[in-house]
């Protein structure tokens, strides 16, 4: 957040410029290691929301084996970074 103080320069975006926008905002709020630096919003509530969907639409859709080929290929992925 700005501070109070500081100059702010107009600037005009357009529809998906906005979407972009608040979705690199989202991801950032998503992100564990970032959320001591934001400030509460609403957008907390949102992502918290958005995340027990995802979960559970993946719970609902996916496999027993192909909940074991994704766990086995996050974990060869971490391996190599």
């Amino acid at each position: 957040m700005k501070d109070i103080t500081e100059n702010i320069t107009y600037e005009y975006k357009n529809k998906q410029a906005w979407i972009e926008h608040y979705s690199n905002c989202a991801l950032e709020r998503i992100k564990t290691d970032s959320k001591k630096n934001i400030q509460y919003s609403w957008q907390e509530d949102l992502i918290i929301d958005i995340k027990k969907k995802i979960i559970n639409e993946y719970i609902k859709n996916t496999s027993i084996i192909e909940f074991e080929q994704h766990k086995l290929s996050l974990q060869l992925e971490n391996l190599t970074i």
